[in-house]
C-alpha cells in the first residue's frame, strides 16, 4: 500500500531519508533534497539558481525570464541581462482557414502557428484555438530511433496510438542531415555556367541548343547554367556571349 520512491538529503545522499534502504543495496535514488532559501536567487547573465545550505550545490538553475513590459529585467532573480526569454500577455485567439494566432496587449507582438490536431483528438478541429480546419494531424513516437529513412524527401514512422504509418519531411540541420533520422543530403552539383547540355562540358553543343530552343524547337536547358552574363534571364545575349567565347574573345562565363 502507498508506494514511494526513495529519496535522500544532501548530507546523506545514498540513504533513503524515510525508509533507510541504501545504494549499496540496490536501491535508486530518484532525488536528493536540499536546504535552500527559496527566497534568495544567485544569478550571472544566462541563468539564475538557488544555492544549498548544506551542501553548497547548485539548485533548480534555470533560463532568465521576463516581461515584455520590462524586456531586460528576470522576473524571478532581478537580473538585467540581453540573455533572456520573454513573456507577454496574449489576447484569446484569432484565425482563419490556415492558421491561428495571438497579440500581446502589452507590446503587440503576434505569434502565429499553423491548426494542428492530434491523432486521438476529433478529425478536423484544431485543439489549440478550436477552429475548423484540413491539414495536419500530429503523431506520437516513443523515440527517435524507431524513425526510418524512407527517400530524399520524406522519413516514416509507425504513430504508437493510432498504429498508422506516418510520413514525415526531413529537417535537414546546418550540416545537410536530417535532425530526426539522419539522412544526409548530397550537396547540390556545382554550377558550370555555360554547359546549357548540362553535360558537364562546355561545347558548341550548348550554343546550338539555346539555338534550338530561340528558333522555337522543344528542347530543354539548364536555365542557371545558361544564363552566362549573370542578369537572371536566359536571352540572345547568353546565346552572343558563348559564340564569342567559342571564337577566342576575352569574355567571361559568369
Amino acid at each position: 500500500i502507498y508506494p514511494e520512491r526513495h529519496y535522500a538529503h544532501c548530507d546523506a545522499p545514498d540513504d533513503c531519508l524515510y525508509c533507510g534502504a541504501t545504494t549499496a543495496n540496490g536501491i535508486v535514488i530518484e532525488e536528493v533534497i536540499h536546504d535552500c532559501d527559496y527566497s534568495k536567487y544567485e544569478y550571472d547573465e544566462a541563468e539564475h539558481w538557488f544555492v544549498c545550505q548544506t551542501c553548497g550545490e547548485k539548485v533548480y538553475p534555470d533560463s532568465h525570464y521576463a516581461h515584455c513590459g520590462a524586456p531586460n529585467v528576470c522576473l524571478y532573480c532581478g537580473a538585467t541581462t540581453a540573455e533572456i526569454y520573454l513573456l507577454h500577455t496574449f489576447d484569446k485567439y484569432e484565425y482563419d482557414e490556415t492558421e491561428h494566432w495571438r497579440t500581446c496587449r502589452v507590446c503587440g507582438k503576434t505569434v502565429r502557428n499553423e491548426h494542428f490536431t492530434t491523432c486521438d483528438e476529433p478529425a478536423g478541429t484544431c485543439m489549440q484555438c478550436g477552429a475548423s480546419y484540413t491539414g495536419l494531424i500530429l503523431h506520437f513516437i516513443n523515440n527517435l530511433d524507431e524513425i526510418e529513412q524512407y527517400d530524399e524527401t520524406y522519413h516514416r514512422f509507425v504513430c504508437v496510438v493510432c498504429h498508422e504509418t506516418v510520413l514525415e519531411e526531413h529537417v535537414f540541420g546546418d550540416d545537410d542531415t536530417c535532425n530526426d533520422c539522419g539522412y544526409h543530403k548530397e550537396p547540390a552539383p556545382a554550377r558550370i555556367p555555360g554547359d546549357a547540355t548540362d553535360d558537364g562540358v562546355v561545347d558548341g553543343r550548348d550554343v546550338l541548343r539555346l539555338m534550338k530552343y530561340f528558333a522555337g524547337q522543344e528542347v530543354t536547358f539548364n536555365e542557371s547554367n545558361a544564363d552566362v552574363t549573370g542578369d537572371n534571364i536566359v536571352d540572345g545575349r547568353d546565346v552572343l556571349r558563348l559564340m564569342k567565347y567559342f571564337a577566342g574573345q576575352t569574355v567571361e562565363l559568369k
